[in-house]
């Protein structure tokens, strides 16, 4: 399932959609995520540096395993994306899917 950076309001991929903060962040963080677009601007999502590559890697055509690469077993690496989700910084493209990815294809 293709992962779109952005919102529904804005283009896939488009910069307006979600600002990558560098400055005044915690220590710990290489940045900080803010949607724009969102109605509560006091949210934020800090990210580490391997957190901001895979960021780098969305491009609305790669899933989440294409862009996590072997870290996909990881649980860490799944959480970033559903935090991603719950933050309104990316839309998953389900639309090609039959079924959903938990479970086994139906039986024909």
């Amino acid at each position: 399932m293709p992962l779109v950076a952005g919102s529904p309001a804005f283009p896939k991929g488009s910069p307006a959609a979600r600002r990558e903060v560098r400055e005044r962040i915690p220590p710990s963080a290489a940045a900080v995520l803010i949607n724009r677009d969102h109605e509560y601007t006091d949210l934020y999502l800090p990210i580490d540096a391997e957190q901001e590559t895979w960021l780098g890697r969305i491009d609305g055509e790669r899933t989440v395993g294409e862009i996590v690469g072997e870290a996909i077993d990881d649980p860490a690496a799944l959480d970033f994306f559903r935090r991603l989700w719950a933050y309104d910084q990316v839309v998953f493209d389900t639309s090609a899917n039959q079924h959903p990815p938990d479970r086994p294809s139906p039986a024909p």
